[in-house]
């Protein structure tokens, strides 16, 4: 089994899924520091050592979500302008590569 695995053509299988596995931990911990830490941990400091009242927390809260909120269209809005801008445009005539001029034509 051993040497099966030596001579097969992917001998780093382990590697590979460690790495993605990885990866995916990684990609994880992204969305959560760029998305959930915020709308938890804000809050949670407010609360703790800055001394807000319940209605001035739930103020920051809402802040803090409209941010993200706006965060999130602006990632749509890039994504949807890579599709647009990636997506061919139908042109009302096509170009045309004819090297002929209006001398040759006649």
């Amino acid at each position: 089994m051993f040497l099966h695995f030596l001579s097969s053509p992917f001998p780093n299988f382990f590697l590979f899924s460690f790495a993605r596995r990885a990866a995916y931990f990684c990609m994880f911990y992204f969305w959560f520091i760029l998305f959930l830490f915020p709308v938890t941990a804000v809050p949670l400091f407010s609360l703790l050592f800055l001394n807000f009242s319940p209605s001035s927390l739930m103020h920051h809260f809402l802040i803090i979500l409209h941010k993200l909120y706006a965060r999130h269209k602006v990632i749509l809005g890039f994504h949807s302008l890579i599709s647009h801008a990636s997506t061919p445009r139908p042109s009302s005539s096509p170009p045309s590569f004819s090297t002929a001029t209006k001398e040759d034509e006649k």
